[in-house]
């Protein structure tokens, strides 16, 4: 059976509008929805490039920093004291900042940013990466309704006179303005020397004779001679009575 030149044709131009419709329609709306993914990431870096995070405040500045010494994963707070950092804290910063996000964001001109709280930053996030690269991240004031926070990345190279407003979750300003007594190493509580003293001393004292249900020598013998005696007086024949003057008057009778 031969196929008409016609069906053939119409065969052709239906499988060229399906590819069509797959690259450009289905396969186009993916890649469109991949980039505006892409677009709502605040930053494109891995946590793993992190070498230092510093936290400003008005208040304070918190600086964390990497120890590439250490065999393990370890970090320190190295300012505004010296100690070592919990790295379940830290490991949950490096999360928050790598995946961080955007919902909306509102192009401004530089001269507005005093309208969003970003002319003088409330926080400011200063990230240092392996590459020696230094990203900075403003954070201003929240929004109408208080579940965002305007932000601003700073721009590399000369600056704008136009800049992108970001709205982030206000979740994130609550994990950078922890007390610094919270990014701190807990360590575990030791006993005091008093409590240590006296479970020593509960250790040392004997114990307590407990009263024994057991018989010395003694007392099993003397119980011994009791028993026979009273079997020998079970057992020995009561004597017989003497004759009553009633029995010997009526004998002789």
């Amino acid at each position: 059976m031969k196929i008409k030149k016609t069906t053939l044709t119409l065969i052709l131009t239906a499988l060229a509008l399906g590819g069509f419709v797959y690259f450009y329609e289905i396969r186009g709306k993916q890649q469109q929805a991949e980039l505006q993914e892409q677009q709502k990431q605040v930053f494109n870096f891995q946590s793993e490039e992190i070498q230092a995070i510093t936290i400003k405040q008005e208040s304070e500045i918190l600086t964390l920093t990497k120890d590439e010494n250490a065999e393990e994963a370890t970090w320190k707070i190295t300012a505004p004291t010296e100690k070592e950092a919990d790295l379940l804290t830290v490991e949950f910063l490096l999360d928050q900042i790598t995946g961080l996000k955007s919902d909306r964001s509102i192009n401004t001109p530089v001269s507005q940013l005093s309208e969003y709280g970003l002319e003088k930053p409330e926080i400011t996030v200063e990230i240092k990466l392996q590459d020696e690269r230094t990203r900075r991240l403003f954070l201003g004031k929240a929004d109408f309704d208080g579940t965002s926070i305007y932000s601003q990345v700073e721009v590399e190279g000369e600056p704008p006179k136009e800049v992108s407003v970001l709205l982030l979750s206000v979740n994130f300003k609550n994990v950078l303005t922890k007390p610094v007594a919270e990014w701190e190493k807990q360590e575990k509580p030791e006993e005091s020397s008093a409590e240590t003293e006296e479970s020593t001393e509960k250790k040392d004292e004997p114990e307590t004779a407990k009263p024994s249900s057991e018989k010395s020598p003694e007392q099993l013998e003397e119980s011994t001679e009791k028993k026979d005696d009273v079997q020998i007086e079970k057992s020995s024949p009561k004597p017989e009575g003497s004759p009553s003057p009633t029995d010997d008057y009526l004998l002789t009778e």
